[in-house]
């Protein structure tokens, strides 16, 4: 069964309910990924054939098909969502006048050929940032690749475990084990084995030195492979750039390089995003610097981003040469000499450490694809049939599912 598009102009409430319960019961990625495919879709027609969104006729929209790949358009005077559903399980696309659902079968590899779309025929905001939109693209395809697998996992052997936090008060989590065993294999072997029946949950306690709040996000990313939304508007957005050095750190304290890459993502992003040029609110200081510095090791990605984004503010030119502020500095360089020499070195680089040029230095290289770890947890495994069922009753699919 093909994932389900969606782009709406101006639909009635009571279609877009019918929308959003139709997306619901077809499995693929999350509502936010299938709206920005959706634009993409929508700009691709307007631009084809330079007309409005709500104007595209019938044969542009069959040729527009034809030549994307989207086959079997439909057009219908009057929306009938429930009926376009139907359809939509035998056909490669539907699209309605009021707004175009369109729906086919996804791929990385189908994705990748579009990544560059974007980077050759549009110039956003993001370019004057120094944010590459094929790199955005390629961000795209990794989160597509993370929902199929997660996917996959969520529709295997019901194997919870019970991930209980540190602390009376904290809330425990319910997480699949195989989510565990391909992400974070360093915590799966530390679930502890079942005292009770067979169909108990099994437990894992998790360390003290692990933060909840930042436990939660990272049990998010694992089933969305993407981190939760971030207000650079809020007045406390100064302090998450300090919360994603720490979920960088708690990535790399569990060997997650995936969570890692996506949060030095976020994280390049938001330097691009919320620049302020005075140095009293530029991210990181010397002793936000300096503490990172001290929870990692040499040769760690993120000493490296924060020294180049910290040289590339240039601090040192705006403090007078007796000020408190020089004085301050001088005792971080005492007390941690290694920045210091990688802030010599960074400003010897001109590119901007944040501009996706420099993408390539902050990434933190993943030895197995997630693909090769799931394909290798899952063999040997029962293969059996199952249904599922639409919001109608109706069946929508059948899937193999792994035991």
């Amino acid at each position: 069964m093909p994932h389900l598009i969606r782009v709406t102009f101006g639909v009635s409430k009571s279609l877009k309910g019918l929308q959003t319960t139709a997306i619901e019961n077809v499995r693929g990625n999350t509502v936010g990924q299938r709206k920005v495919k959706a634009d993409l879709i929508l700009r691709n027609l307007k631009r084809k054939y330079n007309t409005k969104s709500n104007d595209v006729s019938q044969n542009k929209l069959k040729r527009t098909a034809d030549a994307s790949g989207y086959d079997d358009i439909i057009l219908a005077k009057r929306p009938k969502l429930d009926q376009a559903i139907q359809k939509g399980l035998k056909q490669k696309a539907i699209e309605v006048t009021s707004g175009v659902i369109i729906t086919r079968e996804e791929s990385v590899s189908r994705q990748a050929s579009e990544k560059g779309f974007e980077k050759q025929n549009d110039r956003g905001p993001s370019d004057d940032l120094g944010l590459d939109q094929g790199v955005e693209s390629d961000a795209e395809v990794q989160v597509q690749a993370h929902q199929e697998i997660t996917a996959k996992i969520l529709f295997t052997r019901p194997s919870m475990v019970n991930v209980k936090p540190a602390g009376i008060t904290a809330t425990a989590f319910s997480i699949h084990e195989d989510l565990l065993t391909v992400h974070i294999p360093f915590l799966a072997q530390a679930i502890l084995p079942s005292s009770q029946p067979s169909n108990s949950m099994r437990q894992l306690n998790l360390p003290s030195w692990i933060n909840y709040m930042d436990f939660t996000i990272l049990v998010s990313w694992l089933h969305t492979g993407t981190l939760p939304m971030i207000d650079i508007d809020s007045p406390s957005s100064r302090f998450i750039h300090c919360h994603l050095a720490n979920l960088w750190m708690l990535g790399h304290s569990l060997s997650i390089p995936a969570f890692q890459n996506t949060v030095m993502d976020s994280l390049r992003k938001l330097c691009a995003e919320n620049q302020t040029g005075g140095f009293n609110y530029a991210w990181p200081s010397f002793l936000q610097a300096e503490e990172i510095y001290q929870r990692t090791a040499v040769g760690a990605k993120i000493r490296a981003f924060a020294a180049a984004a910290l040289s590339f503010k240039r601090p040192v030119d705006k403090m007078g040469e007796d000020s408190e502020a020089s004085r301050r500095c001088f005792n971080v360089w005492k007390r941690t000499p290694e920045l210091f020499v990688d802030l010599c070195q960074a400003s010897l680089r001109p590119e901007c450490p944040w501009h996706d040029e420099a993408r390539k230095m902050w990434t933190v290289k993943e030895d197995l694809s997630l693909k090769y770890k799931w394909e290798e947890l899952a063999k040997g495994r029962k293969l059996t049939r199952a249904k599922v069922k639409g919001w109608n009753g109706e069946t929508l699919r059948e899937l193999t599912m792994i035991l």
